[in-house]
């Protein structure tokens, strides 16, 4: 099944031009943590400098994030990869939501085994919505910094 999430993640990189906003529990390690994701997403990044991804996460754990490619990703492209963390937030129930230029969305629902569901344009701008309060509510991780 993540196979098949992962193509579903790749198609929306191909026809994304400048942002990406994912928002996750854990970045899905099963469907994110991948080469091909990650080297979708450095590629975005290098495009230009309105090139903008940025990950929102639940609990930043060194110990187990560290190894996840999306995070290390975040660690190189300082300049156009973010990573926050937000521990809880009324409008955060635990999805996984990946933002493709404000105008697509892919939602997982925080449920075992869950699929993606590709979000029709309305409910991707309510959720670009809800994706900035969030931003602006989390945190820097200080785990994040390289000692």
């Amino acid at each position: 099944m993540s196979d098949d999430q992962q193509t579903l993640v790749l198609e929306q990189l191909a026809s994304t031009s400048r942002h990406v906003t994912i928002l996750s529990p854990d970045l899905k390690p099963q469907v994110l943590n991948s080469a091909p994701v990650v080297d979708g997403l450095a590629l975005l990044a290098r495009r230009g400098r309105q090139s903008r991804i940025r990950l929102l996460m639940e609990h930043f754990q060194p110990a187990q994030m560290n190894s996840h490619l999306l995070v290390q990703l975040a660690r190189r492209l300082t300049s156009a990869v973010e990573l926050k963390v937000l521990s809880e937030h009324p409008q955060w129930q635990g999805e996984t939501v990946i933002l493709f230029d404000r105008s697509s969305a892919l939602i997982w629902k925080d449920t075992p085994g869950a699929s993606a569901m590709l979000a029709p344009r309305a409910i991707a701008a309510r959720w670009h919505e809800t994706l900035e309060q969030l931003w602006t509510a989390a945190d820097h991780s200080p785990d994040m910094r390289r000692l």
